[in-house]
């Protein structure tokens, strides 16, 4: 099985089983990888009291948007900090979710044929 697996990392997959093999653990990290991104966006927007890409920057300030202390949706003011962080934060997770989709649909298709 050694010989196999030191076969297979050397000289590459042979056939798609091959390769869907080999994809699956990388599938794995990249689904936890997102889902777990996605919870820490939700904590954050959560801490923050909204997200960067509902607010922004008028006049040099930074404005969230969302609700704050269970109130109305507002705009709340922020540092520069805290909005740059939301921005990327939410465009990063808004950018991983078709690679989670990506990475399920390999996962089905190795399930399947292996």
């Amino acid at each position: 099985r050694r010989t196999e697996e030191a076969n297979l990392m050397i000289n590459g997959p042979d056939t798609k089983a091959e390769l869907l093999q080999r994809l699956r653990p990388i599938c794995r990290a990249i689904s936890i990888a997102v889902l777990l991104n996605f919870a820490l966006f939700i904590a954050g927007t959560i801490y923050l009291g909204g997200d960067a890409l509902n607010g922004g920057e008028r006049g040099g300030r930074y404005y969230l948007y969302g609700t704050h202390s269970r109130g109305p949706k507002v705009l709340r003011e922020v540092s520069r900090g805290e909005f740059e962080y939301s921005k990327w934060h939410a465009w990063l997770t808004i950018i991983s979710w078709p690679l989670a989709a990506a990475s399920g649909l390999v996962l089905h298709f190795a399930k399947k044929r292996l």
